[in-house]
């Protein structure tokens, strides 16, 4: 079959409506075509990085936004500890001077009843009040007398023979300690025991 007798397309698909048709496209039109999508391509992933690289950028100043507020956020945090702790030291130098007014003996006159009553009894109150804010603040006693001696909440100021105790019990607390979560508010000053030693 020659060229000539070869049928041609555009004949063919018209004559056939079923058929589909292909449009006919020279190859210069093609070209430009791949060209203009080529194009469109470079813009586009130009695009792509441009936002890419904004994104970065603005994820990192966030990020570092972030890291700033955290650090003021430790910062505070340290510095409200600090100050509840400032706190709790102040109200246990008020308990251990109620403490010491509750010692004190008030003496009684022969002609009439002596008023420690009314102020023994403020005292408790007040003296309880403040063992309620520091147990508000954290802060709980350190529980000494007949425990063993620890380091890490007492300072012994001296040892006394006692051959009935296991040696480094603690015999008298003088002063109270206190702690918190952290440790040690202030270490209880402390008497203990020691046993003879035997030659």
């Amino acid at each position: 079959m020659s060229a000539d007798e070869l049928p041609d397309r555009r004949t063919a698909a018209a004559a056939d409506p079923d058929e589909e048709q292909v449009p006919v496209v020279d190859l210069r039109t093609l070209l430009g075509e791949m060209a203009a999508l080529k194009a469109e391509v470079r813009a586009v992933t130009v695009e792509a990085r441009a936002a890419r690289q904004g994104a970065d950028e603005t994820s990192g100043v966030l990020r570092a936004e972030l890291d700033r507020a955290a650090g003021r956020e430790a910062a505070l945090r340290r510095t409200a500890d600090e100050e509840r702790r400032r706190a709790a030291q102040a109200l246990i130098d008020v308990a251990d001077r109620l403490g010491a007014a509750l010692r004190v003996p008030v003496p009684r006159r022969w002609f009439r009843p002596a008023p420690e009553t009314g102020l023994r009894g403020g005292l408790e109150l007040t003296l309880r009040g403040v063992g309620e804010r520091l147990a508000s603040l954290g802060v709980t006693r350190v529980p000494c007398e007949g425990a063993p001696f620890d380091p890490e909440t007492m300072e012994a100021l001296r040892a006394v023979q006692r051959d009935d105790l296991p040696e480094g019990t603690v015999v008298e607390e003088i002063t109270a300690g206190w702690r918190d979560e952290r440790g040690p508010v202030r270490l209880a000053q402390v008497v203990v025991s020691r046993r003879e030693k035997t030659p």
